[in-house]
């Protein structure tokens, strides 16, 4: 997974853990998180239980913190057409930020007693070329932590922002208050993002649990509109994974950026 991990892993930190653990409730402490995250400048916080992940792919973690920091409404009302060069930089900036408020959670843990691994916002170096995928999607966290579902585009899609959103996550063997998971999609009969895809990637198709990403999208085609796109501005450097028209077709997005 190759994500950045704060140094709480230390046999010193047990004695201190369990101490913590009695000291600290649930409530109490996934309430102080959250309003330190909310304080610092995140736009969403959830609190997912992972247990029914594979252990290896969340490092045997069982808890996990999902932060979301809203794209600038300005920037993505003027995407409908096409990705612009502000656009790929706001993706950027959320990025960075997200990997600055994953750390300070993890820190914030660690200073507790629990351990934490702050996970990277776009960590391209955990990605599968062949699959284009990676082992712990924060999508997968958010919606067990009740941000949002899947939605036709394979965006996360919520109700504040629609897809208009960045995820990242914090891994935790702390015990948090966590929300009720979204097992399947709140998108009804709406094709705005598979009518709005340049190059018909979207399929229209429904998400749920049991249904993986290849359902919805053709992530070869996506892809490589994408890096096209990039090419053209010359932003080839910059990371990113979704060229947004999808994203600001989504009628959430649309109200989100009308501020509604």
């Amino acid at each position: 997974m190759n994500c950045q991990a704060l140094s709480c892993q230390a046999v010193s930190y047990q004695t201190i853990s369990r101490r913590k653990q009695e000291d600290d409730t649930v409530e109490q402490l996934s309430l102080e998180i959250k309003n330190a995250l909310l304080k610092e400048g995140a736009s969403l916080v959830g609190f997912a239980d992972i247990r029914c992940i594979p252990p290896e792919a969340r490092q045997s973690m069982d808890y996990a913190i999902s932060i979301g920091v809203a794209l600038n409404p300005a920037i993505i009302k003027k995407v409908i057409n096409g990705p612009t060069r502000e656009y790929y930089y706001e993706f950027d900036r959320a990025n960075q930020f997200l990997n600055y408020l994953a750390g300070f959670a993890a820190k914030l843990l660690c200073d507790r007693g629990y351990n934490s691994v702050a996970m990277l916002a776009n960590d391209v170096k955990s990605v599968d070329q062949k699959t284009n995928s990676t082992p712990l999607p924060h999508k997968t966290i958010a919606t067990r932590a009740g941000l949002g579902w899947i939605g036709k585009s394979a965006l996360l899609i919520t109700e504040e922002y629609g897809p208009a959103i960045r995820i990242n996550s914090v891994l935790t063997d702390a015990v948090l208050e966590c929300g009720t998971p979204f097992n399947a999609s709140k998108c009804g009969e709406c094709r705005e993002c598979a009518d709005a895809c340049p190059v018909q990637a979207i399929s229209g198709n429904h998400w749920d649990i049991s249904k993986g990403r290849d359902n919805l999208l053709n992530v070869t085609t996506c892809s490589r509109r994408f890096w096209e796109n990039k090419k053209l501005l010359g932003l080839e450097a910059l990371h990113g994974s979704v060229c947004g028209i999808c994203m600001a077709a989504c009628p959430k997005t649309k109200r989100y950026v009308m501020g509604r």
